[in-house]
């Protein structure tokens, strides 16, 4: 959970830390002719570090995957739709660029973040949620009624809207997208995703 709160503040960027497997693949976006395909595996992390590669460590946070291609070297990453049915076994590896190709018309930039394992958005937002009730009652414990009882009861006001609204929103959010992601899961397996032999 630590490492959330600096991606809301920080610009960020994406280091490797692991190249994975190396397969053979008809490459949709060149023709569908033949290539090999390298499975990469990427850390999210503040952009000020500056780095291109680091550790693979657990408490960088997720692993964002991609596939790069040898015929153009260009990357393609996983949303975590496929990325969780690949990690799962239930769709094989070489499937992997013929799908990708299949979903990118209907991907969004949520696509692409975790959210299957994470709770880091409800988390957020029950965290942020208790702050603002916090500051209510002190709000109220502290006030001196002739002095700004009307200035109390706005901060009240506010922070009683901030309280219950801010975790409802982020709570929901969470929700959405991982009922989104489980629906894209579905639709890949429906398609055939897991017929394809390695």
């Amino acid at each position: 959970m630590f490492w959330f709160l600096p991606y809301l503040v920080l610009r960020h960027s994406y280091a490797l830390a692991r190249t994975g497997e190396r397969f053979a693949a008809n490459d949709p976006w060149n023709g569908s002719r033949q290539t090999r395909f390298t499975i990469e595996v990427y850390k999210m992390v503040p952009k000020v570090w500056g780095l291109k590669a680091v550790a693979d460590r657990k408490w960088l946070g997720p692993d964002f995957f991609l596939i790069r291609s040898e015929m153009d070297g260009r990357k393609h990453w996983l949303p975590e739709s496929l990325a969780e049915l690949w990690r799962t076994k239930r769709v094989p590896t070489a499937a992997l660029p013929r799908l990708l190709h299949e979903l990118e018309p209907h991907l969004r930039k949520s696509s692409y973040f975790p959210f299957l394992h994470y709770r880091r958005m409800e988390w957020f937002g029950v965290i942020l949620g208790v702050v603002c009730l916090g500051l209510l009652i002190l709000d109220w414990i502290t006030v001196v009624p002739e002095d700004g009882m009307r200035t109390a009861a706005a901060v009240a006001l506010v922070c009683a809207l901030l309280g219950g609204g801010v975790p409802a929103v982020f709570i929901t959010r969470g929700l959405r997208e991982r009922t989104r992601c489980r629906a894209e899961m579905e639709r890949i397996l429906a398609s055939g995703g897991a017929d394809e032999t390695v």
